[in-house]
């Protein structure tokens, strides 16, 4: 069976009608990134997937989503593990969420990566689900999940919001922005938010990416059409600088990242 991956993901999403796709009857949910993805724009399409597919950590994960399953205040590492992100403001600071990002740290911890790679990647996945709710105006639809094996860590944060360019247009200094791959080039800026920029928001966002992909990681932003790649992996595995690349790709709602990284 085909492990499902972005690029198939695109192709069955560039189908007129995905959920009755022959395609997704021979594909596996494993990748945690690919599989949210689709999990947010087709829930129905996913779930008929679950219920027919061979037990893994993402399934069993994205099952236990379905289900409802209270969301744990323990240290436990998972092996997988996939939550709603906070409904507000105030949620952040809930039991319920920092040990979720405690699980996710010992998670990426237990894959091999040294403690000062596991802070930062786990104060990434924390500042892009806060994201969710100060920019998407659709907070309850946020989705945050991890997944490791040895030497393999991967984290995923999405949401069904308003997207990139209709948040940016919020702001009086991007008003002209008219496309998504612009936008989300602008976005992964530092400082670059639908807020004003005495409010201090959206900083130091483009350094905190590039010093993870330095650190063999693969991060993928999709919003609208627009898709931006950091390539850390292949391009550090080649000795060239983190490459970045952007395409354009079947149109999504909201906004999501998806992290691999590699652990040397």
């Amino acid at each position: 069976m085909t492990e499902l991956d972005f690029q198939i993901l695109d192709d069955i999403l560039s189908l007129a009608d995905p959920d009755s796709s022959r395609e997704l009857c021979s594909v596996a949910l494993v990748g945690l990134g690919p599989a949210l993805e689709l999990l947010l724009q087709n829930p129905n399409t996913v779930r008929s997937i679950v219920e027919s597919a061979q037990p893994s950590p993402t399934i069993i994960a994205i099952n236990n989503l379905f289900r409802n399953t209270p969301q744990l205040v323990t240290g436990d590492i998972l092996p997988c593990e996939i939550v709603r992100t906070p409904p507000t403001i105030e949620d952040v600071d809930q039991p319920v969420w920092n040990s979720f990002l405690i699980r996710a740290q010992r998670a990426s911890e237990a894959s091999g990566a040294p403690k000062n790679l596991a802070q930062a990647l786990i104060g990434t996945l924390q500042e892009m689900s806060e994201n969710v709710v100060w920019h998407s105006c659709a907070a309850n639809t946020g989705l945050a999940g991890y997944r490791w094996t040895e030497g393999i860590f991967e984290y995923f944060v999405g949401d069904l919001g308003i997207g990139v360019l209709k948040s940016l247009r919020q702001n009086l200094l991007y008003t002209y922005l008219d496309n998504s791959i612009d936008a989300l080039h602008l976005a992964l800026n530092n400082g670059v938010s639908r807020f004003p920029l005495d409010a201090n928001r959206g900083t130091g966002f483009n350094s905190l990416l590039r010093n993870i992909a330095k650190n063999c990681c693969d991060l993928r932003f999709h919003t609208s059409d627009a898709v931006i790649v950091y390539e850390g992996i292949a391009s550090f595995m080649n000795s060239t600088p983190i490459k970045v690349k952007d395409a354009t790709a079947p149109n999504l709602s909201g906004f999501t990242i998806s992290l691999h990284c590699k652990i040397k």
